[in-house]
């Protein structure tokens, strides 16, 4: 392990893998049922496989990403948020994935630039809303000490839903100030 700019600690290639297996168990109102004939609990098999990668090309200059698979993935921030989808009565399958690239100009001072996409794969029967999610990102992170960190971020995100005639697409800025103790 090296010491780099801005204090990190960090080899200079890292892989990382994970998975996962489970199940979710959903239940409709009894009050209220959208359907009579469907049944009161559901059971979402959920499932995922990532891998992840860290490279340091340099002291202040690197690469980062993640990709993954898998099924009932809305718990995790996968699948565009969502898991099951009732209406088909099974887990929706996704995959997507990140990466970004960072330079630290002091080690005080950081960019980091990055493109992201989460997309469930269409299958026949499906009646789950939104259908792929990217995110175009670009931050400004200043360690002002070691305990008060300031950030400005732009993104450009665009979710494209079943019905083209919902799409959007937008830009935001936001500004954080951390403070660690």
């Amino acid at each position: 392990i090296e010491e780099l700019a801005g204090g990190r600690k960090a080899r200079p290639f890292e892989v990382g893998v994970s998975s996962f297996v489970g199940q979710l168990r959903t239940s409709r109102s009894i009050l209220s049922p959208p359907d009579p004939q469907s049944p009161i609990r559901q059971i979402a098999d959920c499932w995922g496989l990532g891998i992840d990668s860290s490279i340091n090309l340099t002291e202040s200059f690197g690469f980062q990403c993640e990709f993954f698979t898998g099924a009932g993935l809305g718990e995790y921030n996968g699948g565009i948020g969502q898991t099951y989808d009732s209406a088909a009565n099974r887990s929706i399958r996704s995959s997507g994935g990140w990466g970004e690239v960072f330079l630290y100009l002091t080690p005080q001072l950081h960019l980091h630039t990055g493109y992201g996409v989460d997309a469930p794969l269409r299958r026949s029967g499906d009646t789950f809303l939104l259908t792929e999610n990217q995110t175009l990102y670009a931050n400004l992170v200043w360690n002002w000490t070691k305990n008060i960190q300031i950030s400005n971020q732009v993104d450009f995100r665009k979710t494209n839903y079943r019905d083209p005639l919902l799409d959007a697409e937008g830009v935001i800025f936001y500004s954080e100030f951390q403070w660690k103790f």
